[in-house]
């Protein structure tokens, strides 16, 4: 009985373990937000706080019109290391001859064990 007790605890215990270390890094977007309006030619604010216990790898923005002849897309990948950190930039500039309408925006952030997670909203371009 106290065999069978033990190796139902080891299992039990390794189970949570390994549920633990198949979560995704936190993400807090905190620019743009939910229906943000964009000016074509300017640069978009990009800015996020991000965590991950076993450590940050990279992230990805996709940008995407769903609809639009000549929409904009951006689908660019950025490294970065720590296990928490803000990312703050303007480098995404609204092309002048682009659609205007509604975007979908979208950053994908992975961390060093390959786990993601993704946050995402919609913008307009005027």
């Amino acid at each position: 009985m106290k065999n069978a007790l033990f190796f139902s605890s080891l299992a039990f215990g390794l189970f949570l373990a390994s549920c633990g270390s198949s979560d995704g890094p936190e993400i807090t977007l905190n620019d743009p937000s939910n229906e943000e309006v964009y000016q074509r030619g300017t640069d978009m604010h990009f800015d996020m706080d991000v965590s991950d216990e076993s450590g940050l790898a990279s992230y990805t923005i996709d940008i995407h019109a769903d609809g639009l002849a000549n929409g904009w897309e951006v689908n660019q990948t950025w490294p970065i290391e720590g296990t928490s950190i803000n990312v703050h930039h303007h480098e995404l500039v609204i092309p002048d001859e682009v659609d205007p309408g509604e975007y979908h925006f979208e950053v994908i952030v992975t961390d060093t064990d390959g786990n993601s997670s993704d946050v995402h909203v919609d913008i307009q371009i005027q």
